[in-house]
């Protein structure tokens, strides 16, 4: 509602002890000066007059007049102009126009352009200006309540602008500070999070109180979950088989300072089974207060102790198989820098144990082949057999071997990454197998194969071998020049492939005939060759060979040619002989029964066992 103050009428004046500045304009001197007289009469003007709106306008105070009082018919510039142009630049400084009588088409103009008021010249002068004066009051304090009202306007817009800021610092106070109670109940959860996740409890304890606060997690350790957290320490100490030196600790803690840094042993309220449990505190004191505290935390610790026996235990069978395994062994970091050999690799490389290998590089090591290195890095294992270059060992200066050119040693070696990401390894194994004497047995087997070979295709005799099944597996030259195709033509084929079917049913009937008796048979027949169309008898003896390896049963059927000459045929099984007699022991034992009964007056052929 607005102040009754501001109530105006047409006798009210300004609620002000200053007089009221007005401006008055008139090309008529004498009405100017009576004007004038009249108004600073009341007591409540102070006048300025000018005789034109020109003048009035170069005033450079003209905006600090209250009001301004103008005849409408003026030389150059008339009072309707001069209010326009008052209102464009000075805004709302009231404004009364003087007006002849009978023009009321002026009086609607100056309505148009904003003139408070206008009264009409002519009559009783007295009553003019009276009115004047009167319309000159009213317009003043109509401009005055309304510069109030503007001014009480904007002191409650400030005000409720203020009042306005005030609620939304209140507002964004009340948010932050929801916000911080949001991050504690966040910080909490995620305490109690990591807590529970880690084992760990928190405790906090006041010299000689019998109370002791204890977070969730602690009481779940202690299994005190149905009690407040404030817990008697008579109740915790019950929990406690060794609370004597748990107690001295404290005590140690308080009075001298020394760490408190245990690990115990406690036995649950609840029942559930014991726990070793690591507790660590300090002392606490408020610089202001003097209050001394204790905060403390304790981990159960039970998994992480079973873990670390087994770990122990775990590295106990390694160290005892990488200590005493009847291999070499070397363990390499992720660099490939060695950090263990163990006793029987240091044997191979000739390396004394005060120098196990400690300058050696696995890829620095010119004797490993880039394919070996790649797979490593890639995370796959890898296989190489070779000699050991001693020679380039000490030319590399990889290590101090002891080992000469001479000392030959013949090795696999595997490699290997290790580690939870293969891609990644934290480190590379080698396993080295001397391989030496296996190599040795292996050339003498492959230089007996090839003297066997060699005999075997140089004897006058037919010898053959076949599968259960009548397929040809091996054959000598002379086998091959019977059927007349070379042994690779042979190998795979049946008799079906290069004999007559009579023929062929024929010698699969003594196949059989050997298989079924499970020893030598024997039996003559003639055969034509089919190299030169000869005919020979032949003595053929047929031995089952039983073949244990990969689950094959084989047979293996060998014939001797009956010669015509008694010289020749005793030069032949005398050959033969010396081929039983130079098969490997491998061979032989894998004949069931062996081979025997060709017989020569007076002469027996070995047998195998």
């Amino acid at each position: 509602m607005p102040d009754s103050s501001l109530t105006l009428t047409t006798n009210s004046s300004p609620s002000t002890n200053q007089k009221i500045r007005v401006l008055y304009v008139d090309d008529e001197r004498d009405l100017l000066k009576i004007g004038k007289i009249f108004l600073e009469n009341t007591g409540k003007f102070s006048v300025d007059t000018l005789e034109s709106a020109e003048e009035a306008l170069h005033l450079p105070h003209l905006n600090q007049y209250d009001a301004i009082v103008s005849d409408f018919q003026m030389l150059r510039m008339n009072g309707i102009e001069f209010l326009r142009i008052v209102r464009e630049k000075f805004g709302e400084i009231p404004f009364i126009l003087l007006t002849g009588r009978g023009r009321e088409e002026i009086v609607i103009q100056a309505i148009n352009h904003g003139a408070d008021f206008y009264l009409q010249k002519g009559g009783d002068v007295v009553s003019l200006y009276a009115e004047l004066t009167d319309r000159i009051l009213y317009a003043v304090s109509r401009r005055r309540a309304t510069q109030d009202l503007e001014r009480r306007n904007f002191e409650l817009q400030a005000a409720y602008e203020q009042i306005a800021a005030t609620e939304e610092e209140l507002r964004s106070n009340l948010e932050e500070l929801s916000r911080q109670e949001n991050l504690l109940k966040v910080s909490e959860t995620r305490l109690m999070m990591a807590e529970e996740i880690s084992q760990t409890g928190c405790w906090e304890y006041t010299p000689n109180s019998d109370l002791i606060w204890c977070s969730e997690q602690m009481k779940r350790i202690f299994g005190l979950l149905s009690v407040s957290c404030e817990i008697s320490l008579s109740r915790l100490n019950a929990c406690i088989p060794d609370k004597d030196s748990i107690n001295r600790s404290m005590s140690d803690l308080i009075e001298n300072g020394i760490p408190y840094n245990l690990e115990y042993l406690i036995r649950p309220e609840d029942g559930s089974p014991e726990k070793i449990v690591h507790s660590v505190a300090r002392l606490e004191r408020d610089p202001l207060s003097g209050r001394v505290w204790i905060l403390g935390s304790i981990q159960d610790i039970t998994t992480l102790k079973a873990g670390e026996r087994a770990l122990a235990e775990s590295e106990a069978r390694f160290r005892g198989f990488f200590t005493y395994s009847p291999v070499g062994i070397n363990i390499f970091d992720q660099e490939g820098k060695v950090i263990g050999v163990n006793k029987v690799a240091r044997e191979y490389f000739g390396v004394s144990e005060d120098d196990p290998l400690s300058g050696y590089r696995l890829f620095e090591d010119p004797s490993i082949t880039d394919e070996t290195k790649n797979r490593l890095k890639n995370g796959l294992m890898a296989t190489e057999e070779r000699y050991i270059d001693f020679t380039a060992i000490r030319l590399h200066k990889m290590y101090a071997s002891t080992k000469s050119k001479i000392d030959r040693v013949f090795i696999q070696l595997t490699f290997a990454p290790y580690g939870p990401d293969l891609k990644n390894p934290i480190g590379y194994i080698a396993v080295i197998q001397d391989l030496s004497k296996r190599k040795q047995t292996g050339d003498a087997l492959i230089a007996s194969e090839s003297h066997l070979h060699t005999l075997l295709q140089t004897i006058p005799d037919l010898v053959w071998l076949k599968d259960t099944n009548g397929v040809f597996l091996n054959c000598n030259t002379m086998f091959s020049r019977f059927l007349g195709a070379d042994e690779q033509e042979i190998i795979g084929k049946t008799d079906y492939d290069f004999l007559s079917a009579e023929m062929a049913e024929f010698f699969r009937e003594n196949d059989a005939r050997a298989v079924v008796a499970g020893h030598p048979v024997r039996n003559e027949e003639w055969i034509t060759f089919a190299d030169d169309g000869h005919r020979a008898l032949l003595e053929t003896i047929k031995t089952p060979m039983f073949e244990t390896h990969a689950g094959i049963l084989s047979e293996c059927s060998e014939s001797v040619v009956i010669l015509q000459d008694e010289e020749n045929r005793k030069t032949g099984f005398r050959k033969l002989m010396h081929i039983l007699r130079t098969l490997s022991p491998m061979r032989m034992s894998r004949s069931l029964y062996g081979i025997q009964n060709i017989r020569l007056p007076g002469s027996i052929m070995p047998v195998n066992f």
